[in-house]
């Protein structure tokens, strides 16, 4: 998600301000902001509500944007920088596949004390919750708190996924590689594992997959990546695909994920500019001498110094070098 990935709220400043009650955010990811929770353009009541495990590179808990007007009370905060009446920064201690909260969670009768708030109570235990509340009838915290908690749903499907369309690699000198990462983020509260990847063109060590297989993702949402390696051999386009094996039955297996690049030489233009700095000239002269004469110069793109784009680099290429400088009649080559 790019913004808001649990709940986005955006320009109901309009209408009436919106009032969130008894509410878990937990384990949301966006790219942007607002992990949990995004708001913009909006005045908003937060009242006994969980905050936790949610992720983006800023306000991964919430989100405040422009024009936005808020009271946040009684709720439970992983982090800093919220004000209000009985915030919290404590772990909520949650089921490992409903967000339950278990017995010991700081989140259990520390909801809002007023009267309409009250979790439902069990008639056949006056002053106790009735199921999924716990404790006494104050409010719970999150999702399971107030007189509209429901029986738990159980998170038992997880989800794989590949937030970006395809990975580019860019422009690729020959003789150098590049590096990128290929992310895989995971919904849900079971299990999966990347049992292994390969491409469906490309072989090593053209392409290769750097990150160590299989990898299990967590129980509960997560995010990682494949560290991918693209040493080109060749000129050219790349036009790949990765295929990514899993254990996701909620999914199609393999995953694809499109790769993209362009291989490009070190010779640009035309061919003669031996010592790859500024026109060719009789610096590019000494320096193809040196080379050939075993005078310790190392060539730092043959392409170039290859001048006659004949065969290898070789007398030959002097000559030809020699005879552009002093007018002789050679023409250099346009790069290959």
């Amino acid at each position: 998600m790019y913004g808001g990935a649990g709940l986005w709220i955006w320009n109901s400043n309009d209408h009436a301000p919106t009032y969130l009650d008894n509410n878990t955010f937990a384990e949301n990811n966006s790219v942007l902001h607002g992990g949990g929770l995004d708001v913009i353009n909006s005045d908003i009541f937060i009242t006994n509500n969980i905050f936790w495990g949610n992720t983006s590179p800023t306000g991964p808990q919430i989100s405040f944007g422009p024009g936005v007007s808020s009271v946040i009370n009684f709720c439970d905060i992983q982090g800093v920088g919220f004000t209000g009446t009985s915030i919290t920064n404590e772990d909520p201690i949650f089921g490992p596949a409903n967000l339950l909260l278990l017995p010991g969670s700081p989140c259990i009768d520390s909801g809002n004390p007023d009267l309409p708030y009250n979790d439902r109570e069990d008639l056949g235990n006056p002053g106790t919750a009735l199921a999924p509340s716990q404790g006494t009838i104050r409010n719970d915290r999150g999702a399971y708190g107030g007189p509209d908690a429901r029986p738990a749903f159980l998170f038992t499907s997880s989800q794989l996924h590949i937030p970006t369309d395809s990975v580019d690699f860019g422009s690729v000198q020959l003789g150098s590689f590049v590096q990128r990462y290929a992310i895989v983020t995971k919904s849900g509260f079971v299990p999966v594992q990347i049992d292994s990847a390969k491409f469906a063109l490309s072989s090593a060590p053209v392409i290769e997959n750097l990150t160590t297989l299989p990898h299990l993702f967590r129980a509960r949402a997560d995010r990682d990546s494949l560290l991918l390696k693209w040493q080109p051999a060749v000129k050219g386009t790349l036009r790949d695909t990765i295929l990514i094996f899993h254990s996701d039955t909620m999914f199609s297996n393999p995953l694809r994920l499109p790769l993209k690049g362009l291989a490009i030489g070190c010779c640009f233009d035309k061919t003669g500019n031996v010592n790859q700095i500024g026109i060719v000239d009789l610096a590019d002269l000494s320096a193809l001498v040196s080379y050939l004469t075993g005078g310790g110069y190392s060539l730092p793109c043959a392409e170039a110094a290859n001048v006659n784009a004949t065969g290898i680099v070789d007398l030959a290429d002097l000559s030809a070098l020699v005879s552009y400088l002093t007018g002789g009649g050679f023409i250099l080559p346009n790069c290959a």
